[in-house]
């Protein structure tokens, strides 16, 4: 699942429009980086091309990752699995750290909580 994960996130993020960013760059983008208009949001790729946000149908992309993510809690809630340390350090890192939106970051959170207290009763 987390390469799933990974992978359907690399596949939205490569299919975004590149930005030619010049050297006016003022305002930060969702990962932390500068962009060049406060009023846009830019994703700073691997090769530091800053790459449009903007196209991406958030509702539909969000939907997808809390569809991972809840199939993930199912199995975890319904069986003896375990995620190891290192698995939940790349959760976080993807879903929180390096958001391409700010509700993915949000998204991840509720997660985690919901996934702790479901662990918890069970």
């Amino acid at each position: 699942l987390l390469v799933d994960l990974t992978h359907f996130r690399s596949h939205i993020i490569s299919s975004l429009p590149v930005r030619i960013v010049g050297t006016d760059i003022k305002s930060k983008d969702v990962d932390g980086k500068e962009a060049a208009d406060s009023s846009k949001k830019y994703l700073a790729d691997k090769k530091g091309a800053y790459r449009s946000v903007e196209s991406i149908d958030e509702p539909w992309y969000l939907n997808q990752i809390q569809s991972r993510l809840q199939f993930l809690c199912f199995l975890l809630c319904n069986s003896r699995l375990t995620l190891q340390r290192e698995a939940i350090i790349s959760i976080w890192d993807l879903l929180h750290n390096r958001a391409i939106l700010p509700n993915e970051r949000e998204s991840c959170f509720l997660w985690f909580e919901r996934a702790m207290k479901q662990g918890e009763s069970a």
